[in-house]
């Protein structure tokens, strides 16, 4: 009981990672799918590499 207390923040983070780097490569005009992946592997951290990266505009 007390693990899934402690695991659930942390899966509705990398969900929304997951959602919000979609929407930013969405708008970037990258890979949506690459990036949603990104999101759910590496979490937060995946919204930074998104904002790094350079899109088909730049």
């Amino acid at each position: 009981m007390q693990s899934e207390i402690l695991v659930a923040p942390f899966i509705i983070l990398f969900i929304g990672s997951a959602i919000v780097c979609n929407q930013l490569a969405k708008a970037r005009k990258l890979k949506t799918s690459f990036w949603a992946a990104m999101g759910l592997l590496f979490g937060p951290l995946a919204i930074v590499f998104v904002l790094l990266t350079r899109g088909d505009g730049n």
